[in-house]
């Protein structure tokens, strides 16, 4: 699936345990309409490369920390 930048999203802030399952809910679904929602349960690993690894694996950790990161901000 691909996303659009302008593809937007509101959820509103966890404030505490009434609204957990609620914000889990909708966290969860926009994880997984961006095709993150492995970095979150843990299916999709970012491998650690030797020095000498071809370019493609480079390319597969460098796309796989991003999405890492790109999971983290929208959970933050």
């Amino acid at each position: 699936m691909s996303m659009t930048s302008d593809f937007k999203v509101q959820i509103a802030k966890l404030e505490g345990l009434d609204d957990w399952p609620k914000w889990k809910r909708h966290i969860l679904m926009f994880l997984r309409a961006l095709s993150l929602e492995g970095i979150i349960d843990g299916s999709r690993k970012c491998a650690v490369l030797p020095v000498d690894s071809q370019l493609q694996h480079k390319k597969e950790l460098t796309e796989c920390r991003q999405d890492n990161a790109k999971a983290a901000s929208i959970i933050a």
